[in-house]
């Protein structure tokens, strides 16, 4: 098969859908940049609903909080509202889901017009939302981060010779100093 500019589509998606006028083709170029502008809105409700659903999971909470959770640090969130959060990320994964697969079938019909159509659509979507999604991931990534306090209050005195001792000496380090730390509130537990 190959790449076709002809303006007939028969069978599009259903069976049912044939497309036998330029002014069809257009409009159906129209509703394939509509479907690619919910697929990348999709995308950017699924990273906000994980974001949320991180913040409000109860005993994962990092040590210390960022500007974006410190309305939400002495919050304990009900289960129904993690729930709630819950499916709604699952809602945007099942429409990011199914909007792919549409899309996918969309470039399958190896039309020329729509393939442009879904790459012309795809780029301006990035370049619209494309930031807002990289700093969701970004923020939902540091909460699965442990503090950056005890490196930074241990500092590492001895000379590092290449970027693999310097990487693998921060990570020792900060495990000693987590293990201190946790140590340090099992003994101080204990004692009361």
């Amino acid at each position: 098969m190959s790449f076709s500019f002809g303006y007939e589509l028969h069978q599009l998606l259903f069976s049912s859908i044939n497309v036998t006028t330029v002014a069809g083709i257009v409009a159906v170029c129209f509703c394939t940049v509509a479907l690619v502008f919910v697929y990348e809105a999709s995308k950017v409700g699924l990273a906000y609903s994980k974001l949320y659903s991180a913040i409000l999971r109860p005993n994962d909470k990092p040590d210390c909080f960022t500007d974006d959770m410190l309305l939400l640090e002495n919050q304990t969130p009900s289960t129904t509202t993690r729930y709630a959060w819950l499916l709604i990320e699952m809602g945007f994964y099942a429409i990011e889901i199914i909007m792919g697969y549409v899309v996918m079938l969309l470039v399958m019909t190896y039309n020329g017009y729509l393939l442009i159509s879904v790459l012309f659509s795809s780029g301006i979507a990035y370049f619209l939302i494309g930031q807002t999604l990289v700093s969701l991931q970004v923020k939902t990534s540091k909460l699965n981060l442990q503090c950056q306090k005890c490196i930074t209050t241990h500092p590492k005195t001895s000379s590092i010779t290449s970027s693999t001792e310097a990487i693998s000496d921060s990570v020792t380090e900060q495990e000693r100093c987590c293990l201190a730390e946790s140590n340090d509130i099992v003994v101080a537990e204990t004692k009361n």
